[in-house]
């Protein structure tokens, strides 16, 4: 799973990845997540759309406003 997820974006996380990526490749992830055995693994995609903001602590990265943002 998280080969598949982090050919789309970044690991935040242990087992927490964002990307930032235009619909037609957030339906295809959204498909190739879908093939995915249910007693594997599980995900949970958030889409966040329009002016949402993110509030980061730590160390400072910068975001470019795309259509899509899956964390």
């Amino acid at each position: 799973m998280s080969k598949l997820l982090k050919s789309y974006g970044f690991r935040v996380q242990r087992s927490a990845f964002e990307s930032i990526i235009k619909p037609e490749k957030y339906k295809k992830l959204l498909k190739e997540i879908q093939k995915i055995p249910d007693k594997t693994d599980s995900v949970r995609v958030y889409k966040i759309q329009g002016r949402g903001t993110v509030e980061v602590f730590g160390e400072p990265f910068s975001i470019e406003e795309e259509e899509v943002i899956i964390i």
